[in-house]
């Protein structure tokens, strides 16, 4: 023990305080990361029995169930995310995915869309529907349409969409225009967390809307249209490998307190 005024305090155990401080100055610790990114593919499945409507290339997305000239229709909307960037074995602690209401019919009420992981590829082609883009426009290769995967010879097994039945997420759908926010929860962490194990199970997520009241659909941005857009947030801890990871130079107050531990350890040796 050591003290010039009556303070005394073990030199071993000062010495073992000052190199763990020492030494977590040095070793690099785990550290979280954020992804934002817009869809890489997205398109609008359009009701109709010759499945030949599609929108890969238009401003807009639809969910929900439409009526007037449209007719009394259903539309859905997919979406995908590259999620490449997320080095593989990384662990992803939360996901949020925001979509941009820019049009409601006249009389809208609201409801909860539900968010359903996709379970086959399909594509985004060069269609884009006219107007306000509700009526679609001709499907071209590689569209999905209402029937197809890939206009005109890859089709889906169930007409609508090939789809988790229970649902990833539900957000609720307001009667206005505004954002709709599906917040971070254990289905959306799970989902991208088993695409960036297995990217090639990647085939995004489809909206359903309220498809039982007629006249109730919602038009979204999308990846065409920048300022509305759907965002996916996901925050992860990229996987380090210890034989990866860089050892900084020690400096400033990391060689202080190590040259400190050592000079302790010599003095307590020296009395011993």
């Amino acid at each position: 023990m050591f003290g010039s005024s009556g303070f005394r305090f073990p030199l071993r155990r000062l010495a073992r305080l000052a190199l763990i401080a020492a030494v977590s100055l040095v070793v690099p610790s785990a550290f979280a990361d954020t992804l934002v990114v817009a869809p890489d593919r997205d398109n609008t499945l359009y009701e109709r029995a010759a499945g030949d409507l599609s929108n890969g290339a238009g401003p807009s997305l639809f969910f929900g169930r439409t009526g007037g000239n449209a007719g009394n229709v259903r539309r859905r909307a997919l979406m995908r995310f590259d999620l490449s960037s997320i080095p593989p074995g990384s662990v992803v602690n939360s996901v949020q995915l925001t979509l941009e209401v820019d049009l409601v019919p006249p009389g809208a009420t609201g409801f909860d869309v539900a968010l359903h992981r996709v379970l086959a590829d399909w594509g985004e082609g060069a269609s884009v529907a006219q107007g306000a883009g509700g009526a679609g426009a001709p499907a071209v290769a590689p569209d999905a349409t209402w029937l197809h995967r890939e206009f005109d010879s890859v089709f889906w097994a169930t007409p609508g969409g090939d789809f988790a039945a229970a649902p990833t997420s539900t957000a609720p759908v307001g009667s206005g225009t505004g954002p709709v926010t599906f917040v971070t929860a254990p289905g959306l962490v799970g989902d991208v967390q088993a695409w960036v194990n297995d990217p090639g199970q990647n085939f995004g997520w489809i909206l359903i809307g309220e498809e039982s009241n007629p006249q109730n659909a919602r038009r979204i941005g999308s990846r065409e249209n920048a300022a509305l857009a759907p965002q996916l947030v996901v925050d992860f801890e990229p996987l380090v490998l210890p034989e990866a990871e860089p050892v900084p130079a020690m400096r400033g107050w990391g060689i202080a307190l190590l040259v400190l531990a050592v000079a302790i350890l010599a003095l307590r040796l020296r009395r011993s």
